[in-house]
Parts: structure tokens; C-alpha cells; sequence
């Protein structure tokens, strides 16, 4: 993580506006402000057990491979204050 990214995480408000990051940045986002994408081609909810499967996986080896989000618009095109997971 860079010195912008971390800039961006730090003055990412909790609800409202969104900061722009730059395209293919890398910005922390806090979990409340994460949705499931109606892009994602997966569309089975995991169970219980697999998630507690990825999250003991998660706690030994931390995240491999970050997420990918895009910024939540709404109908005028302004941001929602929410992520999308794709």
C-alpha cells in the first residue's frame, strides 16, 4: 500500500461520498461499506461451514488475493458511499 492509499483509507468518510481512487489502486475499505455486486456471476450462497472454512484459512495465511470493488453509483451517476464486490 502506498502513502496515497493509505491518505485515501484515512479520509474515507463512513457513509457518503467516496474518494476517487485511481484506476487499479489499491484502498482499504471498512466491511460495512462492502455490497455483492448484481455483475457476479456467482450467485449460490456459500454455507456455514465453507465460510468457516475461509475464514480459519484467512487467520492462518492472511487475504492472498485482495478483492476487486467498484465504487457503488446511483442514477445520476454519483457514488453511494458503497462498494461493490465484483
Amino acid at each position: 500500500m502506498t502513502a496515497h492509499d493509505v491518505q485515501i483509507a484515512a479520509t474515507a468518510p463512513e457513509t457518503g461520498a467516496v474518494p476517487e481512487p485511481a484506476h487499479g489502486a489499491e484502498i482499504v475499505v471498512p466491511l460495512n461499506r462492502l455490497k455483492a455486486s448484481p455483475r457476479n456471476a456467482r450467485k449460490v450462497r456459500h454455507s456455514a461451514a465453507a465460510i468457516e472454512a475461509l475464514a480459519a484459512s484467512i487467520r492462518s495465511k492472511g487475504v492472498l488475493q485482495a478483492p476487486v470493488v467498484e465504487i457503488e453509483r446511483n442514477g445520476e451517476g454519483g457514488a453511494t458511499g458503497a462498494y461493490l464486490v465484483t
